[in-house]
C-alpha cells in the first residue's frame, strides 16, 4: 500500500539501532541523561553546521523510576502533554510577532472605555418616622437594673457599624412591676454622647431563650420599633419611643436588638449599667470589609507567598459566602500533579466542594444550605489526612501524600474557573490547627494572643475597604496581593457582623413605658450613598511600530506606564426608594476621556519552536523496562535550529528521560532553507474559534528566494470533555473532526487525525485509564504523529496564502466549541532536489526487534518495508534486495508510483523457514537498487539492517485455551503458517459468552503465527468497562516427554495479540529449499556492460567543495577514471596505471554544485561511485 507523507512520523519512531547508525558517520549529541531528575531544560552543543547530514532523529527513552518527583508513582498518574521546544533568542532564524492592547480594563482588553478619575454615586432614600405625641391620656414606667456602671458596647459608634442584643427575663419584669400588655416605648440613662448613629434601629420580641452564651444573635421574631438617624442631645434618660407598641404576652423573656450602618467611624456613646449574673447581651461593631467575587476573572493574586510546600503540615481557613457553584475556588495552594494542589473549590452541584490535590487524594463533600449564607471553612493538612471543617465542625477527611508544589497563591479562583461569592478573613498556617482552635478563634480576629501565633504564614483581613491590593498582616508581612479584575470591596451591615463578638454581662439599665398617647408622625428622608465601584486602568504607553524590540527594553510596548483606579462615566448617578427599589431620579455623568481599542504589534527576538510532541502513559503500576522505553522522531526539517549551542526543553517530570541527537552525515534529498511558523508558536486554539476563522485565518508566507519546493507540517491534538449535556462524544478529546488546508484558495486536502485502532495497538501496555480509547490526534504513552502535505505543485510567484478550516461546531451541540486543540503547523521552504534517481529504504517494520514495533507485525510472516522516492523523478520501479545475514539472497521488483518524498509500504515475500537461515546473528538485510532501472544517484540510504527476535520453540502439541467474557462477538482469532495459509482458527460466531475453549493443534514442523483480535478495542478484559466482565487467553503446550509448559498472555492487550512460534526447530537451523544466486551488490544494464559497486575504490571528502582524493584499492591493470554529471555530461577523463595502490587529488572546482558519478572501467570490470559538490 502507498504511505502518504502525512504517516512519515508514525513509520520512521524505532528505524534502527544506535549501533548501525553510528556505524553510518553518525554524529551522537548527548542532552538530558536519567541522571537528570527535574532538568527538563537546557543548552547543549550541536554540530556547527559546516557539514551535511542526510537525517536527523531524535531518539526519546522514558524511564519509570522512584526518583521521579511529580507524584508518589513511578511513572506519572496521568496523560499529560509533553513537549519538544528549541527556544532562539537572536532573532536570526526568526522572531515572533507579538500584539499587545493599548489599555487593560480590569485586566482585559476592552473597545472602549469612557470614564472620571473621581467617584461617583448612586443613593439610596428612605423615609424615616419618628412618633411625638400630643396628648397624654395614662403612662406608667417601670425601671430594671439600678447599676452605676456604664458600657459601650451597646451603641458602639465609634465604628462604622455595630450591633447590640440583651435578654430581660420574664421574672425581671414582673419583679419591677412591668405587667403584660403593650409597651410602648423604652427610655436608656445616657452617660455620655457619641457620634450620630446612621440608620438606628431598635427590635424588641419574645423569647425563652434565657442567655446569650452561645455567641449567636436572635434573628426570629423580632419586630422593628423604631429607625431612625440617630444622635443623643445629651446624658440623662433618653426616650425611644415605639412607633407600634409591642404587647408583652406576660410570661416570655424580652429581647431587644440595637443595630446602626453608617458611612464612617465615629466616638462610642456610653450607657448606664448593671452587671447581671448571666450571660445577658452580645455585641460586636467594626468598620469590617470583605471582597465580592462576580466569576471570570475577578480574583486575589497573592504570588509565591505565602506557600507551604511538599508534604508539610497546614491550615488554611477562610470565611465564605458562595452564591453560585461553578467549580470556583474558595483559594488554590498548589499546581496540578498528583499531590500536588492544596485547594478547596465548588463543583458545578449546589452546596457540593471538592478538596482538590489531584489524584486519588481529592474526595467531595456536600454542605447542606452553603449557597447564600456566610460559613467558616477549614482545610486542614497533618501530614497524612487531609481534613475539612465547616463553622468548627468536622465534614470530611481522606489520607493522602502531599508533594505540594510552589505556586502562586490564588484567591477567589481555582484553575480558570472563578468564584462568584464573597470571601473574608484569609489565614495561613504551617500548622495543622486542632478542631478546638479552629471553633475558638473563627469569630475572632487573631493577634499574638493566639497560641499558635508564630505559625501565621499570612493573614489577609480585607479590610482595606478601596485599592488594588490586599495587606498581608502576619507576622511574615509578605508582599501585598494584587486585585485582579478587581473584586468589590464590600462593607459589612450590622447585620453581617460576626467577628469578635463580645458576650457581656454588663446590661443597660432600662425603662420600660406603658403610655396612651394621641399621637402623630414626622417624618424626615434619610440619604445614604453608594459608591460605585471603579475600574482598574492599565495604560501601556510606550511605542511598538511594528519592528524587532528586544525583550529587555527599558521601553517594552508590554510594560506598564500608567495603572490607576477610574469610574466608567457615561453613565447616569441614580437615587433609588430604599423601601420599594424604585428609581426615583437620575443625573447624567459626562466622561472626562474616553479611550478606545488599539492594538500595538512589535517582533520579539526570542522564539520557541516545536520539534516534537509526546503524551506521557497512564503510570500507576506500569513498567518500561529496566532500560527505559524508545520513540523515535525525524527532526531533519529542524536542522538550521539544531546547530551550534542550543536552548532545548524536553518532556516533564512524570518520567526520567534520556534524549539524543543522531546526526546522519549525508547529502539530504534536499536542503532546507527556511522553516515558517505558519500561525505564530504552536500553542492551544479553541474549537469555536478555529470555526468561526477567528484563529488560524488565512496568510500569506513569502518565499525564500532560492526555494523550490514546501512542505506544511502539522501537529494536532484535541482536547476538552464538552458537550451540551454531557454525553460522548465530548471535544475534542473524544471528537472525529475533518480538518481542511486550504492552499491560495483552493482546498488542497482534508485529512482525520482520528486514532481509530493506533491507541488499542499502543506498544506501551496495557496501561491504567482510558488508554485504548481512540482519541483526537494522540494516545497515552505515544508520540504525537504528524501530518505533512506537499503542496509545491500549487505554488508560484514570491508568496503562498495558507488558511485552514475545520468540521463546523454542531449547531445543536454548542458547548462542544469550548474544547480544544493543541496546533504547530510549519512550513519548510527546501531548495532543489540533491538527486534525480533516489530510492531509499526509510524503514523496516518487520522483523524488527525494537519494541516500538512490536505490535505491528511478527516472525514467520513477510517483511515489509518502507520505500521511499528521494529523487525529482517519480519512481516507478526499483529491486528490493533482502535477506538474513549469511543467508540467501531474494529480490523483489517493485513497481507503483511514488512522487517525490513520496513513500510506501511494501511487503516483500517469503515462502520457506529456510530464508531466516543465516550466520546466526538473526539480522535483516535490506537493500534498494535500481530505481527506475537506472543508476541510484544516492547509495547511502539504499540499505538498513536491523535485528530481529527468534521466535519461541514448542515441542509437541499446543493447546488454545480462550475463556471468553460477556462480549465473545467481538472476538476471533486464527493461526497460520509461514506462507499465511489458515491451519486453524476460531470465528466469532463460534463462541458463546463466559466459556473455555480447549482447542489442541497437532502442528507439523515450521513457523507459524497466532493473532487474537478484538473488534471492539478492549481486549478479554478493561477495567473502565466492567460490564465486558474479564476472558483469559493461554497456550498450553503438550510436552512429547509427558508434561505441561504454559504460555501465558495478557488479557487487557487492547486491539489484538500477535505471537509468533516454530515448532520443533528454531528459526534460523531450517535447510534451504530454495537456493538463489542474486548477487547483494547493486548492478543493472545499460545494453553494453555490467556496473557494480564494490569494495575497492574510494572518495573523499563527500561532499567536497570540488577537490577530491580518489583511492584505488587491491587493483592492478590499466584502467580508465571517468567523471560524468547525472544527466551524462563528461567533466574528466583519464587514463590511470594501478599496481596494487593508487591516491590521487583531482580539483573539480570549477564545476557547479551537484551530484556526480566516478567511473572506473578496465580489466573487464566496472566501478562507480556517487559524491557532491558543494556550493562554497
Amino acid at each position: 500500500m502507498k504511505i502518504t507523507i502525512s504517516a512519515l512520523l508514525v513509520l520512521f519512531i524505532g528505524v534502527i539501532g544506535l549501533t548501525d547508525l553510528v556505524g553510518q558517520d553518525t554524529t551522537v549529541v548527548q542532552t538530558f541523561t536519567f541522571n537528570d531528575i527535574t532538568k527538563r531544560r537546557g543548552e547543549f552543543v550541536m554540530p556547527d553546521g559546516s557539514e551535511s547530514y542526510r537525517k536527523i532523529l531524535m531518539k526519546y527513552t522514558l524511564k519509570c523510576d522512584p526518583r521521579t518527583t511529580r507524584d508518589q508513582y513511578d511513572c506519572g498518574e496521568w496523560d499529560y502533554l509533553t513537549y519538544n521546544y528549541i527556544y532562539g533568542h537572536d532573532g536570526v532564524l526568526d522572531s515572533t510577532r507579538k500584539t499587545h492592547a493599548y489599555y487593560f480594563e480590569n485586566s482585559a482588553a476592552t473597545d472602549s472605555l469612557s470614564y472620571i478619575e473621581r467617584t461617583f454615586y448612586d443613593y439610596w432614600r428612605e423615609t424615616q418616622y419618628t412618633i411625638r405625641h400630643t396628648n397624654t391620656t395614662s403612662v406608667t414606667r417601670d425601671t430594671v437594673g439600678k447599676g452605676n456602671n456604664t458600657t459601650d458596647l451597646t451603641f458602639g459608634s465609634a465604628e462604622r457599624t455595630g450591633r447590640s442584643q440583651y435578654i430581660w427575663k420574664a421574672s425581671e419584669l414582673l419583679a419591677a412591676g412591668v405587667t403584660a400588655g403593650n409597651i410602648s416605648g423604652v427610655q436608656l440613662n445616657l452617660d455620655k454622647v457619641g457620634s450620630e448613629m446612621r440608620n438606628f434601629e431598635m427590635k424588641i420580641g419574645h423569647t425563652k431563650v434565657n442567655s446569650l452564651s452561645n455567641m449567636s444573635f436572635i434573628d426570629t421574631g423580632l419586630t422593628r420599633a423604631y429607625r431612625h438617624n440617630k444622635t443623643f442631645a445629651s446624658t440623662g434618660f433618653k426616650d425611644l419611643q415605639f412607633l407600634t407598641p409591642f404587647t408583652w404576652n406576660g410570661t416570655d423573656n424580652v429581647v431587644i436588638d440595637f443595630t446602626f450602618n453608617g458611612e464612617s467611624k465615629g466616638t462610642n456613646s456610653t450607657v448606664k449599667s448593671e452587671l447581671m449574673q448571666f450571660d445577658a447581651g452580645l455585641a460586636v461593631s467594626g468598620s469590617n470589609s470583605y471582597l465580592n467575587f462576580g466569576g471570570n476573572p475577578q480574583w486575589v493574586n497573592l504570588n509565591g507567598e505565602p506557600t507551604i510546600t511538599g508534604s508539610k503540615a497546614r491550615t488554611i481557613e477562610v470565611w465564605a459566602k458562595i452564591d453560585k457553584f461553578n467549580n470556583g475556588g474558595l483559594f488554590q495552594a498548589g499546581t496540578s500533579g498528583t499531590g500536588k494542589d492544596f485547594s478547596l473549590r465548588t463543583t458545578t452541584t449546589v452546596d457540593q466542594f471538592k478538596a482538590q490535590v489531584w489524584g486519588g487524594g481529592d474526595f467531595t463533600f456536600s454542605f447542606p444550605g452553603a449557597q447564600g449564607k456566610w460559613h467558616h471553612y477549614a482545610m486542614v493538612y497533618d501530614g497524612s489526612t487531609v481534613s475539612i471543617y465547616i463553622d468548627g465542625n468536622f465534614v470530611q477527611s481522606k489520607t493522602t501524600a502531599l508533594v505540594t508544589a510552589s505556586a502562586d497563591f490564588r484567591v477567589g479562583r481555582w484553575q480558570g474557573s472563578y468564584l462568584v461569592g464573597q470571601l473574608d478573613e484569609l489565614r495561613i498556617w504551617d500548622k495543622a490547627l486542632s478542631p478546638a482552635m479552629l471553633k475558638d478563634w473563627m469569630y475572632k480576629s487573631v493577634d499574638n494572643s493566639h497560641s499558635d501565633y508564630s505559625n501565621l504564614i499570612g493573614y489577609y483581613n480585607f479590610d482595606e475597604g478601596s485599592g488594588l491590593s490586599a495587606n498581608d498582616i502576619s507576622p511574615k508581612s509578605n508582599p501585598k496581593g494584587t486585585l485582579m479584575g478587581i473584586p468589590a470591596w464590600k462593607k459589612y451591615t450590622a447585620q453581617n457582623l460576626s467577628l469578635n463578638k463580645k458576650i457581656t454581662r454588663e446590661r443597660p439599665n432600662i425603662v420600660f413605658e406603658n403610655g396612651v398617647y394621641t399621637s402623630v408622625l414626622d417624618s424626615t428622608y434619610s440619604l445614604d450613598s453608594v459608591a460605585r465601584n471603579p475600574v482598574n486602568l492599565t495604560l501601556f504607553e510606550n511605542p511598538a511600530g511594528g519592528v524587532q524590540i528586544p525583550n529587555n527594553s527599558p521601553i517594552h510596548p508590554s510594560l506598564a506606564t500608567t495603572n490607576k483606579l477610574v469610574w466608567k462615566a457615561n453613565d447616569y448617578s441614580d437615587t433609588y426608594d430604599r423601601t420599594t427599589g424604585k428609581r426615583l431620579s437620575w443625573k447624567f455623568i459626562p466622561a472626562d476621556t474616553t479611550i478606545k481599542k488599539f492594538t500595538k504589534e512589535w517582533y520579539t527576538p526570542d522564539y520557541r519552536i516545536e520539534i516534537g510532541r509526546y503524551i506521557t502513559p497512564y503510570g500507576i503500576g506500569l513498567s518500561l523496562g529496566p532500560n527505559g522505553f524508545t520513540w523515535w522522531y525525524d527532526v531533519t526539517d529542524y536542522v538550521q535550529y539544531l546547530r551550534d549551542t542550543i536552548d532545548f526543553q524536553a518532556g516533564n517530570t512524570q518520567e526520567l528521560i534520556d534524549l539524543q541527537f543522531l546526526f546522519i552525515k549525508g547529502t539530504p534529498a534536499r536542503e532546507v532553507l527556511q522553516v515558517n511558523r505558519v500561525w505564530g508558536q504552536s500553542g492551544s486554539q479553541s474549537y469555536k474559534n478555529l470555526d468561526n476563522d477567528t484563529r488560524l485565518s488565512a496568510i500569506d508566507i513569502d518565499l525564500h528566494k532560492n526555494s523550490k519546493s514546501y512542505r506544511v507540517k502539522t501537529r494536532f491534538t484535541g482536547h476538552g470533555h464538552n458537550s451540551d449535556d454531557g454525553n460522548y462524544p465530548h471535544c475534542c478529546e473524544w471528537k472525529d473532526n475533518t480538518h481542511t488546508l486550504i492552499v491560495n484558495g483552493k482546498k488542497f486536502s482534508d485529512w482525520h487525525i482520528w486514532q481509530t485502532n493506533d491507541c488499542a495497538l499502543n506498544p506501551v501496555y496495557p496501561q491504567g485509564g482510558t488508554w485504548l480509547g481512540a482519541r483526537e490526534g494522540w494516545c497515552p504513552g505515544d508520540v504525537v504523529k504528524e501530518n505533512e502535505f506537499e503542496i509545491t505543485e500549487e505554488v508560484s510567484g514570491n508568496k503562498v496564502n495558507l488558511d485552514y478550516s475545520i468540521t463546523p461546531v454542531p449547531s445543536n451541540n454548542q458547548k462542544m466549541g469550548n474544547g480544544n486543540y493543541v496546533i504547530a503547523i510549519h512550513m519548510v521552504q527546501y531548495g532543489k532536489a540533491n538527486f534525480v534517481n533516489d530510492a531509499e529504504i526509510y524503514d523496516v517494520i518487520t522483523p524488527n526487534v525494537d519494541e516500538i514495533k512490536s505490535r505491528k507485525g511478527v516472525l514467520c510472516d513477510n517483511p515489509k518495508v518502507v520505500l521511499r522516492n528521494g529523487g525529482s523523478d517519480e519512481l516507478t520501479s526499483a529491486e528490493i534486495r533482502y535477506r538474513v545475514a549469511g543467508g540467501e539472497i531474494q529480490v523483489f521488483k517493485w513497481t507503483g508510483k511514488l512522487k517525490f518524498m513520496e513513500m510506501e509500504q511494501v511487503e516483500i515475500p517469503i515462502t520457506e523457514e529456510g530464508f531466516f537461515t543465516g550466520n546466526g546473528t538473526s539480522v535483516f538485510n535490506v537493500r534498494v537498487c535500481n530505481p527506475n532501472g537506472k543508476l541510484d544517484e544516492n547509495s547511502e540510504n539504499d540499505e538498513m539492517n536491523v535485528a530481529y527476535e527468534i521466535p519461541k520453540v514448542y515441542s509437541g502439541k499446543v493447546v488454545v485455551v480462550l475463556t471468553t467474557n460477556n462480549r465473545p462477538s467481538e472476538n476471533s482469532y486464527t493461526v497460520k503458517d509461514i506462507n499465511g495459509k489458515i491451519v486453524h482458527e476460531k470465528k466469532s460466531s463460534q463462541l458463546a459468552a463466559n466459556t473455555t475453549y480447549n482447542d489442541t493443534l497437532d502442528l507439523a514442523e515450521g513457523c507459524y503465527r497466532f493473532q487474537l483480535d478484538d473488534a471492539a478495542n478492549n481486549g478479554l478484559y478493561y477495567g473502565n468497562f466492567s460490564n465486558q466482565g474479564s476472558g483469559l487467553i493461554r497456550f498450553l503446550i503438550l510436552k512429547p516427554q509427558g508434561g505441561i509448559d504454559v504460555e501465558p498472555f495478557k488479557n487487557n492487550f487492547g486491539r489484538s495479540i500477535r505471537h509468533a512460534f516454530s515448532i520443533d526447530k528454531k528459526l534460523g537451523e531450517y535447510a534451504v529449499k530454495n537456493s538463489s544466486n542474486e548477487n547483494w551488490d547493486c548492478s543493472f544494464t545499460d545494453g553494453t556492460e555490467e556496473y557494480a559497486d564494490g569494495n575497492n575504490i574510494s572518495l573523499f571528502p563527500n561532499p567536497s567543495n570540488g577537490s577530491v582524493f580518489i583511492e584505488l584499492m587491491n587493483l592492478k591493470g590499466n584502467y580508465e577514471l571517468s567523471v560524468v554529471s547525472v544527466v551524462g555530461h563528461s567533466i574528466l577523463n583519464r587514463d590511470v596505471q594501478v599496481d596494487g595502490y593508487y591516491l590521487k587529488e583531482y580539483s573539480l572546482t570549477d564545476q557547479p554544485p551537484g551530484v556526480y558519478i566516478l567511473q572506473l572501467k578496465g580489466e573487464g570490470r566496472v566501478f562507480t561511485r556517487r559524491f557532491v559538490i558543494q556550493g562554497n
